[in-house]
């Protein structure tokens, strides 16, 4: 196809393209979506409120599918339910610890019965029983001594003393009489009395007797020392009986038997009632010995309580004992064995409060028996009978619910993802230099996060549903076939390896929450997110993907041996389940991230590894158009390619990114080709005939016709935005100066800012380097004769303007990425234009070459803004470390 020359057409018309002639109109929907996409924008979404509503979404929607029965129905399983048949499985919506009152109380009571029943045995009692009737005898004693000796004795002394008197002085009483008994001091006197009352006790009371008076005055003093005597004594003695012990004149011989009888009875362990006795299951009891020194009590257990005594069995000890005294009358023994069964008391007693406080004791140490459920855990099952086990569970689960607000929980949950995903968010964009997602990376990432919970959900009512065809599967297994990495790798596809690790950590949090084991599933989830992630870094192919999967499954199934190994779980049928889950999370994990990546390239509009290697074909519609319709521009931006890529590989640049990026950074100019040195013929310039102005509006709109054809046919904002920046700000130095040097005064003060492309400037190394190389390659066109010192010369020359112009402030290429890029540059370009070897006849065609490399000069400054550089100090190479 040839070419009409424009002449002097001030309003440049696009060269007619073959590649659009003779189509059909494209569909209506087509335009419909082209509509929409118009008014759709990411940059108009891209706010601070939008982005806290996104957030505030995410994690609210975290806390709903996290909350346990946030939406469930409360069932209440009451005693009705037993032996009634299951008409679903039904599993654990989180994990609990069910309390089980029954076996709880099972526990307790057993403890309970566990501690023996404590009994104080006072074995000291009957001594001190002895003791209160020897003080009460003494005292009855004593009234009887005290009556006779002041009614009889005294005034028998008295009346005797008179006597003597009247006669002319006492006489002493006769050998064997009442006086030869009394001492000189009253001591004595009163031992002696006591000892003549005893001796003669029966004569005194037959005297007494006798006297009616006397007799009376005696009973009613005896009768009112009745109230004394029980006290004494400690015993409420019937009259009937006090009076026969009067009879017996309170006898040392009764006292002796009485005492002695109590001994013995009081020797034996007794207690009121044997058929009430406190005893352990085994009929043991505990015997604590009070009153026989120690602090605490010694105690002991008596297994065999035969030989405790009851009241039944005291009165039949009393009797038989009683009866072997022969010295004592039928009467006495009988007296005898009444007073001793009153005196005789329980020597056992149970101490109830102690032994309940002993049993309250290690009640209190019996722990409250819970019934661990896992999340997801079966239950009760299809088909099953309810039994009271299943209903304590489940009514336990129901406890749990009610006694939480749902809401809160959910709110609880919300809060912590919201703090965890802020602060990481937070950091990363403080720390680290390649975290700045735009609000369309963070829309794709929160929905991420949502299919995961989905996901996760999926499998689990997928579990639920194989539990019975599988009952020895255990619900983890299934969570480990989860390819819990996807996320993460398709972030790495489409953003940076920065931005994936955040990712993971909130992936695997997030696992850990939803699964059972918390602590493993979070590790596995963020050690196979980590690996997938990287093994996806440099991804050229959809071959890669299904490798990266593999590299998951293996480390997958390494960390279930390491699991079941730290754990001590059995190698049985569930380890090999495990290893098969963990191997298909792997092989999953590829298969999904070869269809899932394209959708994400669609409706995020990203730019990945694997649409560069497709955009790089050269049969591309663009570059097919680029070829025919501006055949120059298309080599230039070829060998434009090559630079870059050589370059990328020292500025830890994407090598495969720059170059694609310097295939379409010219494309722009399919609408105006003529008007650009590289595709004109020789000595034909439009520019000649156009004012400076018009020809500085030619070439910026190149830059602006590129980007709306990279929108077109969808290249990716990557590339777009390098397109945009491929050019800065730099300055048409050429049309600049020809606009200063016009004759016409008013036409001659012409401003900079008027000749410099619109930016902005390079914000990336990738840019950088199509920037660098487009100028270079222009520049090394024009050279005459490119030697490699000559090439090396102009490389480091233009790189110098550009760095000068302050065209890569805003790009990540320093000092020492500019001194590779140099160096790049010209080994590529040597390598392009080596020398050749001269031929027969060569000379003419040689000739007519360096006339058209002459007349290719001044049209290569019409395009490019350093190809028309003056000579520069070298102290500006210097600054580059390039001299």
């Amino acid at each position: 196809m040839t070419k009409e020359p424009v002449q002097g057409s001030p309003t440049p018309t696009p060269a007619p393209s073959p590649m659009s002639g003779g189509q059909p109109p494209p569909p209506f929907w087509r335009e419909w979506l082209k509509s929409a996409r118009s008014v759709f924008s990411w940059d108009r979404l891209d706010t601070w409120r939008f982005r806290i509503i996104l957030l505030i979404a995410l994690v609210l929607a975290i806390g709903f599918f996290l909350t346990p029965g946030l939406t469930s129905e409360t069932v209440l399983y009451d005693e009705s339910w037993l032996d009634q048949i299951s008409t679903a499985d039904i599993r654990s919506p989180g994990d609990f610890a069910i309390e089980d009152h029954a076996a709880t109380e099972s526990k307790r009571s057993d403890a309970e019965r566990a501690i023996i029943p404590l009994y104080d045995y006072h074995s000291n009692l009957g001594e001190e029983i002895n003791v209160r009737i020897d003080k009460a005898f003494r005292q009855a004693q004593q009234i009887l001594y005290d009556f006779i000796v002041v009614n009889l004795i005294l005034p028998r002394e008295e009346e005797a003393a008179r006597k003597a008197a009247r006669k002319g002085g006492f006489r002493p009483p006769e050998a064997g009489g009442e006086a030869d008994k009394m001492a000189d001091t009253a001591d004595d006197r009163q031992v002696q009395r006591l000892r003549h009352v005893q001796d003669n006790i029966e004569s005194y009371f037959a005297e007494i007797a006798k006297s009616p008076e006397l007799s009376e005055r005696f009973k009613a003093v005896i009768l009112e020392a009745r109230l004394e005597f029980n006290k004494a004594i400690q015993a409420v003695v019937p009259e009937e009986d006090y009076l026969q012990l009067f009879q017996s004149y309170f006898s040392n011989e009764l006292l002796d038997a009485l005492q002695r009888t109590v001994a013995d009875v009081m020797s034996r362990k007794i207690i009121s009632d044997k058929e009430l006795m406190e005893k352990s299951d085994a009929g043991a009891v505990t015997i604590r010995m009070i009153g026989a020194g120690g602090n605490p009590p010694p105690e002991f257990i008596q297994r065999d309580t035969s030989g405790v005594l009851d009241f039944k069995e005291v009165n039949q000890s009393l009797w038989r004992f009683t009866n072997i005294l022969s010295n004592l009358g039928k009467r006495q023994r009988e007296l005898l064995q009444r007073l001793a069964g009153k005196l005789v008391q329980p020597n056992l007693v149970y101490n109830r409060a102690l032994t309940m406080e002993r049993r309250s004791k290690v009640r209190d140490r019996v722990k409250t028996m819970v019934i661990p459920v896992k999340k997801g855990e079966m239950i009760i099952r299809d088909g099953e009978r309810f039994e009271q086990r299943h209903l304590t569970i489940l009514n336990g689960i129901q406890r749990e619910l009610l006694s939480t607000n749902p809401l809160l929980v959910m709110l609880g949950y919300a809060s912590f993802f919201l703090v965890l995903i802020s602060s990481l968010s937070y950091f990363a964009w403080r720390n680290v230099r390649k975290f700045d997602p735009a609000i369309k990376d963070y829309v794709m990432m929160a929905s991420l996060l949502v299919a995961f919970i989905l996901f996760v959900r999926a499998v689990a009512v997928v579990a639920g549903a194989l539990d019975a065809a599988l009952p020895d599967v255990s619900a983890e297994i299934y969570y480990l076939a989860i390819p819990v990495a996807v996320g993460a790798a398709l972030v790495r596809i489409v953003l940076n390896s920065e931005t994936a690790s955040i990712f993971s950590i909130v992936v695997a949090v997030l696992f850990g929450m939803l699964a059972s084991q918390p602590f493993f599933m979070s590790a596995y989830a963020l050690i196979l997110s980590f690996l997938a992630a990287d093994a996806v870094g440099q991804c050229r192919s959809r071959g890669l993907l299904f490798m990266a999967g593999m590299r998951v499954s293996l480390v997958g199934m390494l960390l279930v041996v390491f699991y079941y190994l730290y754990t001590s779980s059995p190698l049985n049928m569930n380890f090999l389940y495990a290893l098969s889950a963990a191997g298909a999370s792997g092989v999953a994990t590829g298969i999904i991230l070869t269809g899932l990546t394209p959708i994400a390239e669609f409706l995020f509009d990203y730019t990945t590894d694997i649409k560069l290697l497709e955009l790089a074909n050269l049969n591309h519609p663009l570059l097919k158009r680029l070829i025919v319709q501006a055949p120059g521009t298309y080599h230039h931006c070829i060998i434009v390619g090559s630079l870059v890529e050589s370059a990328a590989e020292y500025t830890h640049a994407n090598p495969l990114l720059a170059r694609v990026a310097a295939y379409y950074h010219d494309i722009g100019k399919i609408k105006t080709p003529q008007y650009f040195g590289e595709n004109q013929p020789e000595g034909q310039n439009p520019h000649d005939s156009l004012s400076p102005n018009m020809s500085g509006l030619i070439l910026q709109s190149h830059v602006k016709e590129g980007v709306e054809l990279s929108r077109q046919f969808k290249l990716g904002p990557k590339i777009t935005a390098i397109i945009a920046q491929h050019h800065g700000t730099s300055l048409m130095r050429y049309f600049y100066h020809k606009a200063k040097e016009h004759p016409d005064p008013a036409k001659a003060a012409a401003e900079e800012k008027d000749f410099r492309y619109g930016g902005p400037k390079p914000q990336t190394r990738e840019a950088g380097l199509v920037m660098l190389a487009d100028s270079v390659e222009a520049a090394a066109r024009s050279l005459d004769d490119p030697t490699p010192e000559r090439i090396q010369w102009l490389v480091q020359r233009i790189i110098n303007a550009i760095f000068k112009d302050e065209q890569l402030n805003e790009c990540e290429l320093t000092l020492k990425d500019l001194h590779h890029i140099a160096r790049a540059f010209t080994q590529t370009l040597v390598g392009i234009y080596h020398h050749r070897p001269k031929y027969p006849g060569s000379e003419r065609a040689q000739e007519k070459a360096a006339n058209g490399r002459a007349g290719a000069q001044s049209t290569k400054k019409t395009a490019y803004p350093y190809t028309d550089l003056e000579d520069e100090d070298d102290k500006d190479l210097r600054r580059l470390g390039m001299h």
